[in-house]
């Protein structure tokens, strides 16, 4: 494609360039490229006002005005008439690019001020063109996601402006065993069928519901900074590195930003406001295919009051345990034979209800296993014990009717008889499963509802773990679920069951829990206006706190910016 220059204008610190790229004919063709002047300019970021997953637009928008015969105000009328994405804006620093997007016709104009015409350009950076169904993708395989970024930029055009493809910043990858992988991103190992994350049934999704369910489910905002596309973590207040991937989703390496600092003055007075903490955070996800809630069958861990997964209950839902208990302790130099007894109580909590063996309870309530073992140590050092506890099938039913909610458990041993022991522990491999009442959805949710006066935030996504058991060794390939590839090349056989953290837990369940700790407690909200440039992607310090720009808009000589207090804490449910 011949991109080709057609106009371009110059102030004090910046240059303005219009570019042709070729794709249409137009009637003018300016070689060399004519100069135009520039009365006045912006460059604005406006998203939703929060600091949240999801697209950040931003516009230019650039008045200039004409001296001689050429150009003339029809040559940008022919500009403002064409409705393909043929012509482009780019503004730049010396070499360094600024901003660059599409020029959208629809919101030009042309106004007459004391007798001289000002031509008003607005261009966008092309995430309107999102709006295409994302009927492209045909493939049935498993799809890494920076390949599915990256066909959605190609089909949707935005690779015409943003030739050099995008960045991902720091940010989640699985923690199972992989082979032969280094530095190339949780996006670039793990991808999902088409079916239920592109398609819904059998009508594709928009482009743009497609990237926005990549970026909730790994907490990603995407905007261009520098003129290139970014994705950057949301929970991170300044990634470590950042990935580039070219226009057909290849991996090209990994930059280590430098740690630059940069002091601007405060040119204007700011208004200092403050924002709700959220109380809850819930992100919804289809749910097909598996009974599986909560899956570690092979690692001991302990639980205390561990959220566990957010079943949804219609009132006959049963949920079934099985797993092995393990009581840890010491034995004394010289101990026993002593018969020892143990109670392992094990509390399941369903938001406010407790099960206490029979039914469900708003008492605080907990069931218990009896371990009962003659335990000794004839040894003149102090040894290591442990016992075992198998369960199996264990029933919990007609777990009240309250749609998805948080699941929490905990298991705490006692020791009841014989001579005493050392310190206790107890863990346990799990295994949760809906046996009757399996829900077609789940809502993963950051519980923090002792914020009273909190706001609940109500996010999706069609891309998530699904949990399930294997089948000789195999996972199958569920709709909208994330695989991974334990090993290249990504052409072999992926797998589901991606543990994320140590605790196993499901990628949308840690997001849910960031975005909540984000907002734990009411927090500063900062309007200022700085005395020079500064660009998105940034974090400001200001007398010892951290701050996120939200809004952001840029002019020739500062910058007014809506910052948001970049703060994290724990969460504290409400309580009962």
């Amino acid at each position: 494609m011949a991109k080709t220059l057609v106009f371009y204008a110059e102030t004090a610190k910046y240059t303005f360039k219009v570019y042709d790229l070729g794709t249409t004919y137009q009637s003018f063709d300016f070689l060399p490229p004519v100069q135009v002047y520039v009365a006045d300019w912006d460059i604005s970021y406006q998203p939703v006002d929060n600091v949240l997953p999801g697209i950040i637009p931003s516009t230019c928008t650039t008045r200039f005005y004409l001296e001689g015969a050429t150009p003339t105000v029809d040559d940008f009328r022919t500009i403002i008439k064409m409705a393909q994405p043929e012509w482009v804006l780019e503004v730049s620093e010396g070499v360094f690019p600024v901003w660059r997007g599409f020029i959208t016709g629809d919101l030009c104009e042309i106004e007459v001020i004391n007798g001289k015409r000002f031509i008003k350009i607005v261009a966008s950076d092309g995430f309107q063109m999102l709006a295409k169904k994302a009927d492209y993708f045909t493939s049935d395989a498993v799809t890494p996601f920076t390949d599915v970024i990256a066909k959605i930029f190609t089909f949707c055009q935005l690779i015409n402006v943003f030739e050099d493809g995008y960045y991902v910043s720091e940010h989640y990858q699985p923690l199972n065993s992989t082979t032969g992988f280094t530095n190339q991103g949780g996006l670039w190992i793990t991808g999902a069928v088409r079916q239920s994350f592109i398609f819904d049934e059998n009508e594709a999704r928009s482009s743009r519901e497609v990237i926005e369910s990549i970026c909730t489910t790994f907490n990603l905002q995407l905007f261009q900074d520098k003129g290139s596309l970014v994705f950057r973590s949301c929970h991170i207040k300044t990634p470590a590195w950042y990935n580039l991937y070219d226009s057909g989703g290849t991996f090209i390496g990994r930059i280590t930003p430098p740690a630059t600092t940069v002091s601007e003055t405060v040119f204007t007075d700011g208004t200092e406001m403050y924002k709700p903490a959220v109380a809850e955070c819930r992100i919804r996800h289809p749910y097909f295919g598996s009974s599986i809630i909560w899956y570690r069958p092979g690692d001991y861990l302990t639980y205390d009051n561990t959220q566990v997964g957010n079943p949804v209950s219609d009132g006959t839902t049963e949920i079934d345990f099985n797993g092995t208990l393990r009581v840890r302790y010491t034995m004394p130099a010289n101990f026993g034979p002593s018969l020892c007894t143990f109670k392992v109580h094990g509390t399941f909590q369903y938001d406010g209800f407790y099960w206490d063996g029979s039914a469900w309870t708003q008492t605080p309530s907990y069931v218990t296993w009896t371990i009962n073992s003659l335990v000794e140590n004839p040894a003149a050092l102090e040894v290591l014990g442990e016992e075992f506890e198998t369960v199996n099938n264990y029933k919990m039913d007609g777990i009240p009717a309250l749609g998805s909610q948080p699941f929490y458990v905990t298991f705490e041993t006692f020791q009841t008889a014989g001579d005493d022991l050392g310190i206790l522990s107890t863990a346990a491999q799990m295994v949760l499963e809906y046996k009757a009442g399996a829900p077609d959805y789940i809502i993963y949710i950051a519980d923090n509802t002792s914020k009273v006066n909190g706001i609940t935030l109500d996010l999706s996504t069609t891309v998530a773990d699904i949990r399930q058991e294997p089948v000789s060794g195999l996972y199958s390939v569920l709709p909208g679920s994330i695989r991974y590839w334990p090993a290249l090349p990504r052409t072999g056989t992926s797998l589901s069951n991606a543990f994320w953290d140590a605790q196993g837990n499901e990628l949308v369940e840690i997001v849910s829990q960031q975005i909540a700790r984000k907002a734990f407690r009411t927090h500063q909200y900062y309007e200022i206006e700085l005395d020079g440039n500064i660009t998105y992607n940034h974090t400001l310090t200001w007398g010892g706190v951290d701050y996120k720009p939200v809004n952001l808009t840029i002019t020739e000589r500062s910058t007014r910016v809506t910052y948001r207090e970049f703060i994290d804490g724990d969460l504290i449910p409400a309580a009962i």
